[in-house]
């Protein structure tokens, strides 16, 4: 502990003892101490397809199923870089989630430079339902250099287990465009 923070705690101590003093007293060291890897903000335009995904992405024919049911697809992320404004715009399509749920984007960059793609997922405030389908998340970064290292993180507040890193990679941006595959035959594959 440092000299300051030593020398606030005993003026805690010396001038009473009440719980308002020690809970300022931890929110202080925590702020000192406490956890800085993440910038958050930097998620540009999130958006969240309803059930079936975004209808550009379906008529641009930007998933890949190896059938021919809308219910079985690959999870794809594809993603289009704009070097004049430095953005990249990830796209993850065919995301197979419960249909009755509350979606939302989030995007850090850690300490070390990667790129955190968070994909959160929890249950509707009636339940969830009997039935999935698949979401697209899209969303743009900016501004971001030639190449990025990424990791796409889900997180369903009730499944087992909650976070999992869906894909974890560099991405060269210097092609402008591209595609990546996450997992193959997702949904109601037979």
């Amino acid at each position: 502990m440092a000299k300051r923070e030593l020398l606030l705690y005993r003026s805690f101590l010396t001038e009473g003892n009440s719980i308002f003093k020690t809970t300022l007293f931890v929110w202080f060291i925590i702020g000192c101490f406490g956890p800085t890897a993440f910038d958050p903000g930097i998620a540009i335009n999130p958006t969240i397809s309803e059930c079936g995904g975004f209808p550009v992405s379906r008529s641009a024919r930007l998933d890949h199923g190896s059938s021919t049911s809308e219910f079985c697809n690959d999870d794809m992320l594809h993603w289009q870089y704009n070097e004049k404004t430095q953005t990249v715009t990830l796209t993850n399509d065919f995301v197979w989630l419960n249909c009755c749920g509350v979606r939302s984007i989030s995007v850090y960059q850690t300490a070390d430079g990667r790129y955190e793609f968070r994909q959160t997922d929890e249950p509707a405030p009636e339940g969830r339902c009997d039935c999935e389908c698949s979401f697209d998340y899209q969303v743009d970064i900016s501004p971001v250099s030639k190449s990025i290292d990424l990791d796409i993180v889900r997180n369903v507040s009730d499944a087992t287990p909650t976070t999992w890193t869906a894909w974890s990679g560099g991405i060269d941006l210097t092609e402008n465009t591209g595609e990546i595959l996450i997992e193959a035959d997702v949904g109601w594959c037979f």
